[in-house]
């Protein structure tokens, strides 16, 4: 939960979670939709996904706790479970099997680009400096205690070690050692030897602690325009469609919606014809624009030109992929985020629309 999503955000839904599956084993038998529903709203839900399919494996092969005490933590084993790559793997073997291993994350990347001085150039990549601080920290870690470096390591990133905002470097335990810290209060003359030191490369006089990792050049969000329906069948009972299984939002419930090229305020009623009896389609049907909306995802921007249509319930006739959910009822059901809000936003000038 915790991976592109900050712990305010988390926790609700955590403690949520362990309240419903507190144990892996009760975990694996609950069913995708009841996963995807109690995650709807954190986003990135091939992780939940993921988490499901990973304990299902798991809990085939290790009946109870007492099998998983034959468990190989070492790497190999760990990356084999869909879902683990090797931050989550460091995670799992420091934590819980106390294995001297340091998960490098963003936060490590933040504070030991500073600590060591090597920040993101045109010459020197993400994955480089990635590749120092692992091996550097995996030297550096309590053996001891190498799942309390890893979260130290977090803390101290969401507490002192700031990305933008003034960092506290007053009272951070690593200001004495801090390469970007004690460049920028005294810079150092540093002669070129010749060496492949990315320290040496990253150095530029005039740096703040801020300046470090650098900036990652992300890609401009690919914009998508779509047309999307709020139908009703009575008092807060919507028409949703189910995404396909693969790709962007796989398997989740949204709106019945459709790419367009460019913004058209005109719906075309024969859209309805999918969804009812088509003779029950006249020009007395209403189908009326109600506004639009935008939602964000990390590489895409989705704007949503919205119309609703009051459905006759009686001559209603739905695709496979199509189903009727009331308001009440959509925390039980893995529905996109950007159609509650939709729907939230627009329901009541559905009902003033009404005839």
């Amino acid at each position: 939960m915790l991976q592109q999503t900050q712990t305010s955000t988390v926790m609700p839904y955590f403690n949520a979670w362990m309240q419903k599956w507190p144990t892996i084993f009760d975990l694996c038998h609950a069913t995708e939709q009841e996963v995807l529903a109690l995650w709807s709203g954190l986003g990135y839900y091939s992780r939940a996904k993921r988490l499901l399919s990973a304990l299902k494996g798991l809990t085939s092969k290790y009946k109870n706790e007492e099998d998983f005490e034959t468990f190989d933590p070492s790497l190999s084993e760990l990356l084999e479970i869909p879902g683990v790559g090797h931050y989550m793997a460091s995670a799992i073997q420091s934590i819980v099997f106390d294995l001297p291993c340091a998960a490098v994350d963003g936060n490590f990347i933040r504070v030991f680009s500073r600590v060591l001085g090597v920040r993101q150039t045109g010459e020197i990549k993400l994955k480089d400096i990635k590749s120092l601080i692992k091996e550097t920290c995996d030297d550096l870690i309590d053996p001891e205690r190498p799942g309390d470096f890893n979260q130290a390591i977090m803390d101290l990133a969401n507490t002192i070690c700031f990305p933008k905002k003034t960092p506290r470097c007053d009272i951070c335990p690593f200001s004495q050692y801090c390469c970007a810290y004690n460049q920028q209060n005294s810079p150092i003359q540093i002669e070129d030897n010749g060496a492949e030191c990315l320290a040496c490369k990253s150095y530029v006089t005039g740096l703040n602690v801020v300046d470090f990792p650098g900036k990652f050049l992300k890609q401009a969000r690919r914009e998508e325009l779509f047309q999307t329906l709020i139908a009703t069948t009575g008092p807060n009972t919507y028409i949703l469609r189910r995404r396909a299984d693969k790709g962007l939002l796989a398997d989740m419930l949204e709106l019945p919606n459709w790419m367009v090229d460019r913004e058209n305020l005109v719906f075309n009623k024969n859209v309805l014809k999918s969804y009812t009896n088509p003779r029950s389609v006249t020009k007395k049907t209403r189908c009326s624009f109600l506004g639009k909306h935008i939602h964000l995802f990390s590489h895409i921007r989705h704007t949503y030109i919205v119309f609703g249509a009051l459905m006759d319930s009686e001559s209603i006739k739905l695709p496979d992929d199509h189903i009727v959910v009331k308001e009440e009822e959509f925390d039980s059901y893995p529905i996109c985020t950007s159609t509650i809000k939709m729907v939230r936003k627009y329901r009541n000038l559905l009902r003033t629309k009404e005839p």
